[in-house]
């Protein structure tokens, strides 16, 4: 995604403001909308302003453009009182709809100088301008030509046999590996989260996935018909703790998921970005692992995918 520009954000002013101009008068010039004066100014160290969610599963630098400017209004009547009227609607217009252009980006809004009435003599008429100063922000989300994403780590220590180790929720699979996903308790889960991309969307890597829940020194796990069945399962009274269910193919497996409305875009090795979907699975009820000895575990079925394609995957834990 290309950085916007200064002049992206005076864009911006203008294209949220035009609706605001007065409707033309038969016979009369338009009413008119430009930027006086501008000057752009610092958001922040780094025009950072916070961390925002890239779907459920990872999380990206927000970064801003601010802007100082004067929009100014150039109305036109038949007479100084119609101008005077004009310009009275459109302040109220702007004033009631200071919550709308908040949440479009404008920090502040105020009225600032109106120029004085001028007579036309060409076509009989009145004008007047009126000056509003904005300072209005431009947000985006930068991933700095990343080729990969730093994802949010719920890390806990775990200790099995004295050989100390850090768990993470997150794997990421993609034409050269496709590791195991391993998550040990104690845990509460909720869901998944994926941020996928294909160079072929129609034709996915073909390998299989495994979902399993089970135990250190259990036998091999119980098979089960469907998701939904493995989660009754998992989360049942008393809970099932060793079961496994199959997906044919990473088609099958991502086919539950509902896609949100966030993407990502990444650098490739060729320095061109592709473009990532996030996508959600909420499980019919939570499941818990009660103890270090649990686990629940995410497999492909390769050692990688077969063709370029990258996929994030997070459980994501209940409560957050």
């Amino acid at each position: 995604m290309a950085i916007p520009t200064a002049g992206d954000a005076i864009t911006a002013v203008l294209n949220a403001l035009q609706p605001f101009l007065p409707a033309m008068n038969p016979g009369l010039p338009k009413a008119s909308l430009s930027i006086a004066r501008a000057a752009e100014k610092p958001a922040c160290i780094g025009n950072v302003i916070g961390i925002g969610a890239s779907g459920s599963i990872a999380s990206r630098e927000r970064h801003a453009i601010r802007m100082e400017a004067t929009a100014r209004f150039a109305v036109w009547g038949l007479a100084a009182a119609d101008v005077d009227a004009a310009l009275t609607t459109l302040s109220t217009k702007i004033l009631a709809s200071k919550s709308e252009l908040s949440a479009q980006g404008f920090l502040k809004l105020s009225l600032g100088d109106s120029a004085l009435y001028k007579h036309t003599t060409a076509n009989d008429a009145w004008s007047a301008c009126a000056d509003y100063d904005v300072l209005f922000e431009l947000s985006y989300e930068d991933a700095d030509g990343a080729t990969s994403l730093i994802l949010p780590v719920a890390a806990t220590e775990a200790s099995t046999d004295d050989v100390w180790s850090v768990t993470a929720d997150h794997a990421r699979w993609d034409d050269t590996a496709a590791p195991l996903l391993s998550i040990r308790g104690p845990a509460r889960f909720a869901g998944l989260a994926t941020l996928s991309f294909f160079e072929d969307p129609v034709t996915p890597p073909a390998g299989a996935v495994t979902i399993t829940r089970t135990y250190d020194g259990a036998p091999a796990p119980a098979p089960v018909a469907s998701l939904d069945a493995f989660v009754m399962a998992a989360a049942g009274t008393p809970p099932k703790r060793n079961i496994v269910v199959s997906f044919a193919s990473l088609a099958a497996f991502l086919a539950p998921f509902a896609r949100e409305d966030s993407s990502v875009d990444l650098a490739n090795a060729l320095g061109a970005e592709d473009t990532y979907s996030a996508a959600r699975l909420s499980f019919l009820a939570p499941f818990t692992l009660g103890s270090i000895a649990d686990r629940f575990e995410i497999a492909y079925a390769d050692a990688k995918f077969n063709r370029r394609a990258v996929v994030y995957l997070r459980a994501l834990r209940a409560g957050g």
